[in-house]
């Protein structure tokens, strides 16, 4: 029995890691950053429904779960989950067999399936190639209620990715509006390249169209802001290399909330400028988050 739950503990933290690494696929500025996001520790806790009182309760979502999660018995092991990437409680539903192991993550909050994964051990279908596996992807697309064509989203992006038993395409459409990418939002499929049967389906999309893309603040007025607020409140030397900077969509952090921001909450048009951090001897990576209409700040991040 000890195997059986260290493999459902082993196809949760599978789950949540594939909705991490999407995250990361998006990137911010360099490959640095992702690769740091990548490999920094991710912080998974279970909770108790008795205390955190989910809007979405055990019953509903077993009912959303059925759909996808076929049988549903004593093999499923079911847990409420909070992770510091998602960062929102989830429904995670678990099923072994000896020819399946499915997972299902539900949001706790609005019922929405987060993520479906199955790795089956039976080999059944007509290997793909890398040009048709979007096209293989958005086949499966109308079971999960998501049709790619009407979303604002980026070209896929697609990694192939060797494992012990053959290879998988994964698959990212970034979720962006007017060409400006909406951070943490995506979907994400997975596929096996030697059958192409689903073996993951992701997603994480928000509404952004109340934000406006037409940014007031220039490139280089938010370089010269960001510089002198490091200045102030970071100690960051003058001349610290400037990695670059991009627009996106995002919701301001606690990053600085000491070093005089005002938070807001809502998505907004960032200006997101990353500097080399040469006040640590470990290159590191500070970027600070600027309202690209406002000119304030709103946040940022640092990485090892």
């Amino acid at each position: 029995m000890k195997v059986k739950y260290t493999i459902f503990s082993i196809i949760c933290l599978i789950a949540i890691g594939f909705v991490t690494l999407a995250i990361a696929e998006q990137g911010t500025l360099n490959q640095n950053m992702t690769d740091k996001v990548q490999n920094s520790p991710k912080k998974i806790e279970v909770i108790d429904p008795a205390v955190a009182k989910p809007l979405i309760s055990k019953e509903h979502a077993l009912a959303i779960a059925s759909k996808f999660l076929i049988p549903l018995d004593n093999r499923t092991k079911i847990s409420l989950l909070r992770d510091d990437t998602i960062q929102k409680p989830v429904w995670e539903f678990a099923y072994l067999n000896d020819l399946e192991e499915t997972s299902i993550t539900i949001d706790a909050d609005t019922g929405q399936l987060i993520a479906y994964f199955n790795f089956s051990r039976m080999s059944s279908g007509v290997p793909i190639n890398s040009d048709d596996a979007p096209l293989k992807a958005k086949s499966h697309f109308k079971q999960f209620d998501v049709d790619i064509n009407t979303l604002d989203v980026s070209h896929p992006s697609i990694k192939t990715v060797e494992i012990s038993n053959g290879k998988t395409y994964n698959i990212f459409w970034k979720q962006q509006k007017n060409g400006i990418t909406v951070y943490k939002n995506f979907v994400a499929v997975g596929l096996n390249a030697d059958t192409g049967n689903l073996i993951s389906f992701t997603k994480q999309l928000s509404d952004v169209s109340n934000v406006n893309t037409i940014p007031k603040l220039t490139q280089d007025e938010a370089v010269r802001i960001a510089k002198d607020f490091l200045a102030r409140n970071y100690n960051m030397p003058a001349d610290s290399k400037l990695l670059g900077s991009s627009l996106e969509i995002r919701k301001p952090n606690d990053w600085a909330i000491n070093r005089e921001v005002t938070l807001k909450g809502d998505f907004t048009l960032t200006w997101v400028v990353e500097f080399q951090d040469k006040t640590r001897s470990d290159d590191a990576i500070v970027n600070i988050w600027l309202d690209a209409v406002t000119g304030e700040v709103i946040g940022g991040e640092t990485c090892k």
